[in-house]
């Protein structure tokens, strides 16, 4: 499937423009209709292009800031206008069903990085390799930014060589795993500590380009399993997404915009934990427990989802809900801790 729209070069933070599908009988139809799939990291390596360019993404987490290198959007673009020969003049951000925003980096995302920075300082009192050894899932990862964080986590933590860690990436659109999350994930390598941007004094603070060739990417392939993590990617809907083993960290960031899919949503995070008390100040750090982070906006003005409606239906499902972080200037945001008791 083909899909385009048009560009924001600047990703500075917005609110989506959604366009809406055509009214007619089967309106009333689920438009999420793309059954889930796992995608080969194969496959995603093989759509590279020979060059990326990347920028850098700030999160704040009081008085320090989090940098990590994302691939900038014209980039992205300059590909699909390249290889895909239809670029429909679309102006949207989100089309329901077709292609739901994750080519953009979307404030959300940043305030998760900067909840997950505050957790990895804090687990060091409980566990120093936190969270090597765990299952992290990240649901409608667009870019995937807090995976890209952690992995550069994990690649800079020191474990026991048997932990085993896994990375389960879904996105409704393949097309988003094989432009931006591949491509992310191996800058958040390239600047890790093990990485060799890391070891030529590079850093993701400046705009720059990386040429990819195999032996760059037979490195990154080869430094996965010397740290014992595995990534693994699904495209499509949730309503048919089932993640085995249930994870330690769930992690999701502007998904909860839509009424009609916050159901699917909340299924799926409800069957992929463990079940795990409110109170338990170490979920996710214990074993057989899930640290659940949603970060969303308070309001999706012209959409109908944000906080409330997600917590309503988490609540009437036997669920629990905690705002671990607020923001109140411009738009609205939380981040959300979330589980099930039993």
């Amino acid at each position: 499937m083909s899909f385009a729209f048009d560009f924001c070069v600047d990703e500075g933070v917005d609110e989506p423009t959604v366009k809406a599908p055509a009214s007619n009988a089967e309106s009333a139809q689920p438009t999420y209709f793309l059954p889930a799939r796992p995608v080969s990291p194969s496959s995603l390596r093989a759509q590279l292009p020979a060059k990326l360019s990347y920028s850098p993404a700030v999160a704040y987490e009081g008085n320090e800031r989090v940098v990590l290198a994302r691939r900038d959007l014209f980039d992205i673009r300059f590909q699909i206008l390249n290889e895909d020969g239809t670029f429909a003049d679309e102006q949207s951000d989100l089309i329901p069903g077709v292609y739901e925003g994750g080519m953009k980096t979307w404030e959300c995302s940043l305030d998760l990085v900067a909840e997950l920075h505050s957790r990895v300082q804090e687990s060091r009192r409980h566990d120093p390799s936190w969270p090597a050894g765990r299952h992290i899932v990240e649901l409608g990862c667009g870019t995937a930014l807090p995976s890209c964080y952690l992995l550069q986590t994990l690649f800079c933590a020191t474990h026991e060589a048997e932990q085993r860690s896994m990375l389960s990436l879904c996105d409704y659109n393949e097309q988003v795993l094989s432009l931006v999350v591949y491509p992310n994930l191996l800058l958040a390598w390239y600047f890790s500590e093990v990485g060799p941007g890391h070891t030529e004094g590079l850093t993701p603070e400046e705009p720059g380009d990386l040429e990819l060739d195999d032996e760059l990417l037979d490195q990154f392939e080869q430094a996965l399993p010397q740290f014992g993590i595995q990534l693994r990617f699904f495209a499509g809907g949730w309503d048919t997404l089932s993640l085995e083993p249930l994870a330690d960290v769930i992690l999701s960031s502007e998904t909860t915009y839509a009424l009609d899919t916050i159901p699917s949503l909340r299924r799926v995070l409800a069957a992929s934990s463990w079940p795990t008390d409110e109170e338990n100040v170490k979920a996710g750090i214990d074993t057989q427990t899930t640290l659940c982070l949603i970060a969303s906006k308070v309001l999706y003005f012209g959409v109908g989802g944000g906080v409330e409606p997600f917590r309503s239906n988490v609540l009437a499902h036997r669920g629990w809900c905690k705002h671990v972080r607020s923001f109140t200037a411009g738009v609205g945001r939380s981040v959300l801790r979330i589980g099930w008791s039993s």
